[in-house]
């Protein structure tokens, strides 16, 4: 929960921040023509000139002056009938002059003209400024929307339009202007078109295209920026915006032109370089004093289609402050566009690039366009239309950082880093609100986009995107489908995110619901695992109203309402599959009717919660609540009615998690309802003024910690009413001391009777302060009190096998023992407590048993080395026709070149086995660990081997709070095999000195042990159509084991004399091998190996152990000693593996697994063999 609150607020002021730093006020691009001259103002038309301009000549622009009235006819020569820039550029035209009238049109007739005349703006006025044309900017090119003479870019018409800032006259620049049709397309990076300072601007069946942006087209060496033109912008209008005011035609589209970031950003000597290169919006409207209506439309945000934006900064400052993004672009943008009114549409945001970025304190952003996007204090309307977010690309910091340079102007790389960047790659929203007046939703679909990949050595943030984002915003939603969207994947080491988005998502603002359906993303990942998600709604800041005025309402996932400040959450109808979280220090006012549908948890992590109700019954809104660390209360609201009580939901269930957590009824009475249950931990629950009535079987529980003086408590000002079959009141906790009391509830009266059934305290109260402990009284003198003494340790059955005389001993002990060490001991259990005793005053560690497994480990080692040796030779065989020469065949070289038998040879076996015992009467279970290593030297006579080795172990038993040892075993051996035609014999002997270090939390011991075992096996070789070869097996392993006299230490007991102890393990071994008889090679790699399937039954003649014994006060007492088992089955698989090229080193690989009633083991072994 901490987690997903850290990670929500996070999200929620990072999202504040990239709404302003991302969706800024866009202005026209000026030219691109930075090589403008006098020479391209030619021809020269003026008004004084009338007639008609028949030709442009290829690579001419016109430039048109003076205020004129223009009603000529522009044309061109050739066959493309249409005016045409020249095969390398475009026709560009400058209008610097106040035209009235019909600007031009083209063609009237014939193949190579317009067979109806269109034009290109009919009866409106075109207010253009005095400015220099070196400002102007891009309204695109007109194409010929002819079947067959489409404009392409590199031939096509550019209209740069300027109006001045410098007049104000309003009669002179307030023009009114309808598009019915055509198609404008910007050329490469410039705007499809351009409207300012006008009056009224109706758009009724045109399209707007915005030019390409390719961010290579830069020149190399400077820092990579800039934005992708936008379809059509329309800025300082005077009057209003209207599009698709037509509603039989509803063909407006408007799109912004894709970019493409496939360079590399380089700069030097700057400290903070930025590298944004993002996507325009289909529509950008700003500055609109008569309002934006949008009745219907396409609007597409540009693409960015590049794969690879990177930056790499070179600087000579220490630091770098890198800023590089690739967003996609809004589907429309409308900045102070006064009024919105939005009845349809399709709103698509543009999808954004892939960005690396290199260097310390680099931000790496790419972020989706949304759909829609609207910063406009005037009130906003949106009744239709579907509006999609734009996917988000990945972001990267990589190792980049800081360079210096040479004198000579070459770059040195200097410690380069990728240390505190942040990587975000956001999921986009449907809708994004910033800083908006009052705003109404209805009949609209709204879908984000999912969180990409984020990967940053410090912060990566790849959360989900909302349906609707709300930002300063006032907003109602009536209606309508907003889906949220999944996190992405997020790696990194600092502030890592990939929660799921909502389905609204609002901050600093109102949020009003009425209606809709509002679906969850789900988490995504950070650094592996999965982030938090399953949001439906989250608000922060602001009060949150939900009420199924309009229509249906559905929250598919969890409400969370997060607020530092005084907020109301109201939830009246409606459906909510989820939970409720509410944090933050601020106070919520909660107003609740059982009119919603909802069965979750309400969770509340910081601040206070007053629950406002109208009536009794609308407490049973909550089935499940948490209170963790904070303050909840239910009071009356103004016109309360009916009876002044809280009546809980049947079932219901409040826990307080804390010392710090409250639940108060103000001025109200409690009826816990049947089977309810009130959980209060360390906190404090309090009826102000009231009586709290427990109904069946409704339990009010409280924890104490008797060491640092936490406990919670009950305080009743009225009556506590425990008259109703199977109430309790339940104290826990741990107590210090072996007696006391404990307040557990305050009241002015307890009753216990009524006239239909009657209660008596004991009935009622509960306590449990720890298995020591046991409850002596209780009293109702002012409130409820309960007493509590000690509980022998004789009466539990678990520890009836030991002497009473210790048990005895063992209770004076603990009696008189400290507070902190009663406590250690009470608070372990009854089940540990009493294996801990039974095991500090009554058992031997499992180490005997211990050094038998170790010795039956050496011995299988030194039996697999002998198997090794025979394999290597034939089986039981001194013939070796199937093996090399080397390791694998010790003596094929020198029978094939006279060169002395190599018969000495040297190996190394590791192996290691885990070990998991089952628990057996008194004795514990525990798990054991081995690890061991051997080496060993032997030389072959013929068929016979004669070799030693030695070697170390180190053995672990963890019997949890029982106890734990550490063995340390040293030991040499000896061992010798021999091989027939088909039989063989294997015999080892092995000598081991031990260290053992035991202890738990009352007892401490070194133990000094020695064990010694002699092994012999044999087995006889059946071979099957030289294929394969079946070994029947048997083997005896005898083992002694001898512990010398040592003292344990216990806590309660004193100083135990433990004696000397020995036993003896006498282990048989029945079974059958089974091997490939030749090697299995595998040419391709030069490797050859040979496999082996074991599988024995075990029997061991000495399964039940003795017993030890230990002095103490002059007194004898036994230890007891856990029985071995008596039968158990192993299964193995054993695989050599050799290189053809390596023939003197062999590798060997073994898995051991031993199964019985009570123990499993593992082992696992391997084995390198070197010829000399």
């Amino acid at each position: 929960m901490k987690r997903l609150v850290i990670a929500l607020l996070t999200v929620a002021w990072s999202g504040m921040a990239w709404a302003q730093r991302t969706l800024t006020t866009l202005t026209p691009s000026t030219t691109s023509r930075s090589t403008l001259t006098t020479a391209w103002y030619l021809p020269y038309f003026n008004s004084a000139s009338g007639g008609n301009l028949t030709t442009i000549g290829e690579g001419e622009d016109l430039w048109l002056r003076d205020e004129s009235q223009i009603t000529n006819k522009f044309v061109t020569s050739g066959d493309s009938a249409f005016m045409r820039g020249g095969s390398e550029d475009d026709l560009v035209i400058y209008i610097n002059a106040q035209m009235t009238g019909r600007i031009f049109s083209v063609g009237n007739g014939g193949d190579d003209w317009y067979d109806d005349g269109e034009n290109f703006a009919n009866n409106n006025t075109w207010i253009i400024g005095q400015d220099d044309p070196l400002l102007s900017s891009v309204t695109g090119k007109s194409v010929d929307r002819s079947n067959v003479r489409q404009r392409v870019d590199d031939n096509a018409v550019s209209i740069f339009i300027r109006a001045s800032t410098s007049d104000t006259d309003p009669e002179k620049n307030m023009g009114s202007y309808t598009f019915e049709e055509g198609n404008y397309y910007g050329g490469s990076g410039r705007f499809a078109g351009v409207i300012q300072y006008a009056n009224n601007v109706e758009i009724k069946g045109a399209s707007f295209k915005g030019g390409a942006f390719d961010s290579e087209a830069l020149d190399e060496g400077t820092i990579v920026s800039g934005t992708a033109p936008v379809g059509l912008w329309v800025g300082n209008l005077k009057g209003a915006l209207m599009i698709s005011n037509d509603t039989d035609n509803v063909n407006d589209n408007f799109e912004a032109g894709d970019f493409t970031s496939d360079g590399t950003a380089t700069g030097g000597g700057t400290y903070s370089q930025g590298s944004p290169l993002n996507g325009g919006a289909g529509l950008y409207a700003t500055t609109i004093a008569g309002g934006t209506t949008i009745h219907g439309g396409t609007f597409i945000g540009s693409q960015e289609i590049g794969n690879n934006l990177r930056t790499l900064e070179y600087t000579d400052f220490d630091t770098i402050d890198a800023y590089v993004s690739a967003f996609g672009g809004a589907g429309a943008q409308l900045e102070s566009a006064g009024t919105v009114t939005i009845h349809d549409g399709d709103f698509i945001g543009g999808d954004a690039g892939i960005v690396t970025v290199g260097g310390p304190n680099a931000t790496a952003a790419s972020v989706g366009g949304a759909g829609l996007y609207i910063h406009s204090s005037g009130t906003t309307k949106i009744s239709g239309g579907t509006y999609e977010a734009g996917r988000s690309g990945s972001a990267t910091i990589v190792a980049g950082g800081y360079y210096l340079f040479d004198e000579d102007g070459t770059v040195t790389e200097a410690s380069p880093s990728d240390e505190n960047g942040q990587a975000t790659a956001y999921g986009a929203s449907g809708i994004l609100l910033n800083g908006n007046g009052a705003t109404t939703i209805s009949n609209v679909t709204a879908t984000a986009s999912s969180g990409a990949s984020a990967r940053s050595s410090s912060d990566a943030q790849a959360y989900g995107g909302s349906g609707i984002t709300a930002i300063d915003t006032a907003l109602t939603i009536e209606s309508g489908t907003f889906t949220g969207a999944d996190g992405g994947n997020a790696t990194g080491e600092g502030n890592v995110i990939a929660i799921g988005g909502s389905g609204v998502y609002s901050s600093g603002g109102d949020l009003t619901i009425k209606g809709g359906e509002f679906y969850a993303g789900a988490g995504g990942t950070i650094n592996g695992t999965a982030d938090d998600g399953n949001i439906g709604i989250m608000v922060l800041d602001g009060s949150l109203n939900i009420s199924e005025a309009v229509t249906d309402t559905l929250i598919e996932g969890d409400i969370a309402f997060g607020n530092t400040a005084a907020e109301t959450l109201a939830i009246t109808g409606g459906t909510i599959t989820g939970d409720i979280l509410k944090w933050g220090a601020g106070k919520a006012t909660v107003r609740v009717s059982t009119n919603a549908n909802y069965s979750g948890s309400f969770v509340q992590t910081e601040g206070a919660v007053s629950v406002e109700l109208s009536n009794s019954e609308e407490a049973k809104f909550f089935s499940d609540v948490a209170i963790v660390n904070s303050a909840m209360s239910f009071d009356k609201a103004t016109g309360f009615q009916g009876e002044e009580k809280v009546v809980t939901k049947e079932g219901s269930s409040f826990v307080l998690y804390g010392t710090n957590s409250t639940l108060t009824f103000n001025q109200l009475s409690l009826e816990l309802s049947e089977n309810s249950e009130i959980d209060a931990g360390y906190g404090q629950i309090t009826t102000v003024g009231g009586n709290l009535e427990m109904m069946d079987n409704s339990t009010i529980s409280f924890s104490t910690n008797f060491l640092t003086k936490n406990a919670g408590s009950l305080t009743v000002g009225g009556d506590l009413i425990l008259t109703n079959r199977g109430s309790k009141i339940v104290a826990g906790g741990i107590a210090d001391t072996t007696e006391g009391s404990y307040q557990v509830a305050s009241s002015a009266n307890v009753i216990l009777a009524s006239e239909s059934f009657t209660n008596t305290l004991r009935d009622v109260v509960k306590a449990d302060f720890g298995w020591l402990t046991q409850l002596d009284s209780a009293d109702t003198n002012g409130g409820i009190t309960v007493n509590w003494k000690y509980k022998s340790i004789s009466d539990s059955e678990k520890l009836m096998d030991l002497d009473p005389r210790l048990l005895s001993l063992i209770d004076n002990s603990i009696t008189n023992s400290t507070s902190e060490k009663f406590y250690d001991l009470n608070s372990l259990g009854e089940a540990s407590g009493t294996e801990n005793i039974n095991y500090a005053a009554g058992q031997l560690p499992d180490i005997a048993d211990s050094a038998f497994q170790v010795q039956q480990g050496i011995a299988d080692q030194l039996a697999s080395r002998s198997t090794d040796f025979r394999i290597m030779n034939g089986f039981a065989s001194s013939r070796k026709p199937f093996t090399p020469s080397g390791v694998a065949g010790p003596d094929a070289a020198s029978k094939q070149d006279g060169a002395p038998e190599k018969d000495l040879q040297g190996w190394i076996r590791g192996y290691g086995s885990l070990g998991d015992r089952d628990k057996d009467g008194a004795f514990s279970d525990y798990d054991s660990d081995t690890w061991g290593t051997i080496v060993g030297l032997d030389k072959s006579f013929g068929n016979l081997l004669v070799g030693v080795a030695g070697g170390y172990a180190r053995t672990h038993i963890d019997a949890s709070q029982t106890y734990k040892t550490d063995t340390d075993t040293k030991h040499g051996s000896v061992y010798s095999s021999i091989g027939f035609e088909r039989l063989y014999f294997d015999a080892s002997a092995n000598y081991a000195w031990l260290d053992t270090d035991e202890e738990n939390s009352t007892t401490r011991g070194s133990i000094d042990a020695t064990s010694m075992s002699g092994y012999i096996g044999g087995g006889m070789v059946f071979k099957f159509k030289d294929r394969f070869a079946i070994t029947p097996a048997a083997s005896f392993l005898a083992s002694h084991y001898d512990q010398d006299s040592y003292t344990r230490k216990n806590d309660l007991l004193g100083q135990m004399k433990v004696d000397s102890y020995d036993e003896d393990s006498y282990l048989s071994s029945l079974g059958v091998n089974i091997a490939s008889v030749h090697h299995i090679d595998i040419f391709s790699k030069g490797f050859a190996f040979s496999p082996e399937l074991r599988m024995h039954w075990l029997h061991e003649f000495n399964d039940d152990l003795d017993d030890g014994s230990f002095t103490l006060q002059g007194q004898d007492f036994p230890l007891f000693v856990r029985s071995r088992d008596e039968n158990s089955f192993r299964f193995g698989l054993g695989l050599d593996l050799w290189h053809w090229r390596y023939q003197n080193t062999k590798f060997e690989f073994d898995y051991d697994g031993m199964f019985s009633d009570n123990y499993t083991q593992h082992m696992f072994s391997g084995k390198i063999g070197i010829q000399f």
